[in-house]
């Protein structure tokens, strides 16, 4: 079934640490048949060598200016799905480029950085130890049913392996200073997906978003991690 010209485009936005092809593969074999898709890769993650992104660049000020070319391009306004960091990307886009979205749906927005301060700091000076800081913050070790299946040390090299050394280190730099997104410029519905089980940080943040945006809706899953 080709995708009906009825319903909106649908941007995915991945987390970092995370393959964007793998992350959506059981949405895009669902949504695919009748939406048009559309898999934002942020900077960094992948093997194509035109999205190096160097330490010192700005990683949110580099894939919104990706993402602003992407929803441009595309016939009609948008829905963003984004997982994570992407959410707070499509938190930013929302706020600066309303016209081109119909709504959002932001599942585990992640937001700032909150543990093991010090050791992503070190991080940034020596990135050979990242692989340390992915087996001490692994967002899916909160969720008991992951960590039966893959295992910690599995997870960390999956992560590792999906972005490069040098542009880990520019999203930890952003992680540690992230600026508070401009929730009162949103005008767009916003669906809030958050697990129980998720680390308190982004629990405390997916409801102040539920609270601060008029007319979002939040749903929260027990027994689920990030």
């Amino acid at each position: 079934m080709a995708p009906s010209s009825a319903e909106p485009p649908l941007v995915f936005i991945h987390d970092w640490f995370t393959d964007p092809t793998t992350e959506w593969a059981a949405q895009a074999a669902r949504f695919n048949r009748d939406y048009d898709c559309h898999y934002f890769r942020l900077l960094g993650h992948g093997d194509d060598p035109d999205d190096y992104l160097t330490p010192g660049q700005p990683v949110l000020d580099a894939n919104l200016t990706r993402l602003r070319a992407l929803l441009e391009s595309l016939r009609e306004p948008a829905c963003i799905v984004a997982h994570g960091v992407g959410a707070h990307l499509a938190l930013r886009t929302a706020a600066l480029v309303p016209g081109h979205l119909t709504c959002m749906v932001l599942i585990a927005p992640g937001y700032r950085l909150t543990r093991f301060r010090g050791l992503a700091r070190v991080c940034l000076r020596l990135p050979g130890l990242l692989p340390l800081y992915l087996l001490l913050v692994d967002p899916l070790g909160d969720d008991p049913r992951a960590a039966q299946v893959t295992g910690a040390w599995a997870r960390m090299r999956s992560r590792y392996a999906s972005l490069r050394g040098r542009a880990a280190v520019a999203y930890l730099r952003q992680a540690l200073e992230a600026e508070e997104p401009y929730l009162d410029e949103i005008a767009v519905p916003v669906f809030l997906i958050s697990g129980d089980q998720d680390q308190p940080e982004t629990t405390r943040f997916v409801e102040r978003l539920s609270a601060s945006l008029p007319g979002s809706r939040l749903l929260r899953y027990g027994h689920l991690g990030h």
